[in-house]
């Protein structure tokens, strides 16, 4: 741990972001002991109150020091206060700078960051899973991949862990830009860039700028992206020069994917062939499988070891989850949609036999473009040809009408009452793919499934 005793120090860490302290000399303020969580308040924690969307953490500076947190960093005081605080001009980047901070102590722990519009939080599992066999790892937890999720798990950072590796997500131009900046990753990995949040951002030429800031750290020793996309790989290469590692299909790729078979996928490294044999059945599992192994070769790493590792990787809850009950599989990918992960999702689930019944949600933050992603969807369940496909909410009910004539079709406008349909299904023999938008809510029809074919009842 790092003492904070002085302004002077938290001056060197602030900036002119510090308005003043008080009583610092009763409750020193120790690295990484800060938590922005009220409730969850551990001995020896100072409480950071940041103001959110829809909460103000400056309302439970009382409740946390009630639950024990040795002071507070705050951009008011409470009234009246004897308690030791630390006044900021911004509580957010107030936390921004002590994750830098604490990241800097750890100068020799390889740091890997991951970002893409789709696949990260699955290859960030894999890399995990990958990089436990060569030592201890601390990685993001599920998806805190924001302005508050990275910093947090850096604070979580300590000297038994080999490896950090985070994910980065984007909502605004510059969220990438500033999370590169707190941590300054050794290794920096781009995925992909697809259409998602064009809602947010003005085009795609603004997506592949917001995702590539990851590659401008200053700590960079190697750059990763995808050598299918030429679009990424010209900017990775214009920022990163040669320390650019690539994966993919393009014969170019350094971790190249020479077959994509059904339950296995071969890769070339210069000279050396390497294969994972997996029941992770999605159709984007072979290029996931080559991002954690172009990190593993910037790492040094043995690709053998490395091959046999990701073997056991199965899939994450909400990202192509694949459920067994006998006959009947559940496929849940029910996190979140993007265009283009609906589209990898549906071709994937075709992969498996079984009646192929889909639950597709509406896809959001597509701006203008919505109407024609939508239309994409329902072009490729006419191509796949699904022998159910029920829509819920009001922009997919476009796939609905684009399909219904052709196949068997139903439209609901809420998850509640799909939820109702999906207790009533009496399918044998079926693979059932759930996907959509986090907020349509397509989750619970994930657990009435689950529970439908384990036995167990579900109140709907």
């Amino acid at each position: 741990m790092e003492v904070i005793a002085t302004p002077t120090q938290l001056q060197q860490i602030l900036g002119p972001n510090l308005v003043r302290t008080a009583k610092l000399d009763v409750a020193k303020l120790y690295l990484p002991k800060i938590s922005i969580d009220s409730r969850k308040i551990m001995p020896g924690q100072w409480f950071l109150a940041i103001k959110g969307a829809h909460k103000d953490g400056h309302d439970f500076i009382e409740e946390a020091l009630e639950n024990g947190a040795l002071g507070y960093i705050a951009e008011h005081p409470i009234a009246a206060d004897k308690h030791p605080h630390i006044r900021v001009k911004s509580s957010l980047k107030a936390y921004h700078s002590f994750a830098a901070r604490w990241r800097n102590n750890f100068l020799t722990t390889p740091v890997i960051a991951i970002t893409g519009s789709a696949g990260k939080t699955t290859a960030k599992e894999m890399t995990a899973l990958m990089l436990s066999k060569f030592g201890k790892v601390h990685a993001s937890f599920l998806n805190n991949n924001n302005e508050l999720g990275v910093p947090k798990t850096i604070l979580g950072l300590n000297s038994s862990h080999d490896f950090l590796v985070l994910e980065f997500g984007a909502r605004h131009r510059n969220d990438i830009e500033v999370l590169t900046e707190i941590c300054q990753p050794d290794i920096s990995v781009c995925l992909n860039v697809y259409s998602n949040h064009l809602e947010m951002f003005k085009n795609q030429d603004a997506i592949y700028k917001a995702k590539t800031d990851i590659l401008r750290s200053k700590s960079l020793k190697k750059a990763i992206t995808c050598a299918d996309d030429d679009k990424l790989l010209n900017k990775a290469q214009e920022i990163c020069g040669n320390k650019v590692v690539t994966f993919g299909h393009n014969p170019i790729s350094d971790i190249l994917v020479a077959k994509d078979a059904r339950d296995y996928a071969s890769f070339r490294v210069a000279n050396s062939s390497y294969q994972i044999h997996s029941q992770f059945l999605h159709s984007c599992a072979a290029i996931n499988f080559a991002a954690a192994l172009a990190i593993a070769k910037a790492l040094d790493l043995d690709l053998s070891v490395c091959a046999r590792a990701l073997e056991d990787f199965n899939g994450i809850k909400g990202r192509y989850l694949v459920h067994r009950f006998g006959g009947n599989i559940v496929i849940d990918d029910s996190y979140n949609a993007s265009p283009e992960s609906m589209q990898e999702g549906i071709v994937s689930c075709m992969r498996h036999p079984g009646k192929k019944i889909l639950f597709l949600g509406d896809m959001l933050e597509l701006g203008d473009k919505s109407e024609e992603k939508h239309l994409h969807i329902a072009e490729t369940c006419l191509r796949h040809q699904p022998d159910k496909v029920i829509t819920v909410g009001s922009k997919s009910e476009i796939i609905h009408r684009a399909i219904s004539n052709t196949i068997d079709a139903k439209h609901f406008t809420s998850a509640d009452a799909a939820n109702i349909f999906a207790k009533e299904l009496q399918e044998k023999n079926s693979v059932t793919y759930i996907k959509a938008s986090n907020s349509i809510g397509l989750e619970k029809i994930v657990t009435t499934l689950i529970s439908k074919y384990s036995g167990e009842d579900v109140a709907v």
